[in-house]
């Protein structure tokens, strides 16, 4: 038991429980609005660029340090 609480499963633990609260969520929201919640494929572009804009440049930094 010692060995499993050293590890990062048991640090992720949290995060893993509010993810899929989140998503069970959004699926039991999309299925009582009957497939009418929708996002814009141009929001989804858009957040995708600039998460891999930020991603590289802290990438890219952290290897300026060292």
């Amino acid at each position: 038991l010692d060995t499993l609480s050293s590890t990062a499963v048991s640090r992720c633990w949290p995060a893993l429980i509010i993810t899929g609260i989140w998503s069970s969520s959004i699926c039991v929201l999309n299925y009582y609005t009957h497939g009418k919640l929708s996002i814009q494929p141009t929001l989804i572009t858009v957040f995708g660029t600039v998460l891999g804009f930020i991603i590289s440049f802290r990438t890219s930094s952290s290897f300026e340090r060292y």
